[in-house]
Parts: C-alpha cells; sequence; structure tokens
C-alpha cells in the first residue's frame, strides 16, 4: 500500500519536519519507510508464492515418480512369477492324463531351480553345540594319492 505524503495539506502542522509524535522524526520519513515496508512485502510474499509454486510442482512429481515406482515393482514381481513358475502354467493341472513323454519317474520328481533361478542357501551357523575335529586323510579317498598335511598348522574351519 503506498502512502500519499503531501506536506501543504488542510491542516498545516508547523511541526512537520521534525513531529513531537513521532519522536523527533519527520513525517516525510516515516511516509518514505512506509512505503519502503510495503515493498519488501511484495517482495517477500512473491517470494513464498513462487516456492509455494515451486514445493507444489515437486511434490506432482514425487508422487508421479511414486506411481511409477510402484508400477515398476509390479511388472517385476509378475514377470519374476512368470519367469520362475513352478508348473503353473495350466498345461497338466486341467488334464487327468499323464505327460506326453510318458515317463512317470521324470513326472513324479521334484524339479531343480529353473536356469537363471536367484540361488538359495541356508545361512552359516553362528552358534554350534560341540566341535569335532577330524584328523586329515592320508590318501585321497578317489585317486589313492599321498595328501600332504601339515600338523604343525591349527586346525581351520572352512
Amino acid at each position: 500500500m503506498k502512502f500519499c505524503f503531501y506536506p501543504n495539506h488542510e491542516y498545516a502542522c508547523p511541526h512537520i519536519s521534525r513531529c513531537p509524535h513521532l519522536g523527533g522524526a519527520s513525517l516525510g520519513t516515516l511516509v518514505l519507510a512506509a512505503s519502503d515496508h510495503d515493498d519488501h512485502f511484495r517482495m517477500v510474499y512473491g517470494q513464498l508464492d513462487f516456492e509455494r509454486e515451486s514445493n507444489r510442482k515437486l511434490l506432482a512429481e514425487n508422487e508421479r515418480l511414486r506411481s511409477e515406482l510402484a508400477q515398476a515393482r509390479l511388472e517385476l514381481k509378475l514377470e519374476r512369477q512368470r519367469k520362475f513358475a513352478c508348473g503353473r502354467d495350466g498345461k497338466h493341472e486341467t488334464s487327468d492324463s499323464p505327460p506326453p513323454n510318458g515317463d512317470k519317474d521324470k513326472a513324479s520328481r521334484k524339479r531343480g531351480a529353473p536356469v537363471g533361478h536367484p540361488g538359495w542357501f541356508r545361512p552359516t551357523p553362528t552358534e554350534y553345540d560341540h566341535l569335532i575335529l577330524v584328523a586329515a586323510p592320508v590318501k585321497c579317498p578317489h585317486c589313492e594319492g599321498e595328501v600332504r598335511s601339515f600338523p604343525n598348522h591349527a586346525p581351520h574351519d572352512h
């Protein structure tokens, strides 16, 4: 809000340059400070509006990226389920006849993991009840060759 200051107004004040009610400041200085204050608030409100708009755009982008991530995770899950499905394709489930190859042993055995399937291993135990030391063999159990042992080395846990 702009203040209009006309020192020659109808109520001529003799103390216009040094007002006792303003602590000795001139009325012109007060009006100029109020106008500058108004410009400062306008600038601050403009910055606030700019930051709000920027924040709104970032929130919209964040929501878009979250939905894309959820979609990508769902697609990956479906792709893994499709790639590593264990006989869920419905070919043998609906028919009562044995598989077309006629080999009963192959049909009744459990299949191994498909090629490219992520591996799974039993975790190595961190605690155990007791330790059994086994002496190194003198001969190789496969080729009956001599095995070199180092008796001065401590046993090694593999």
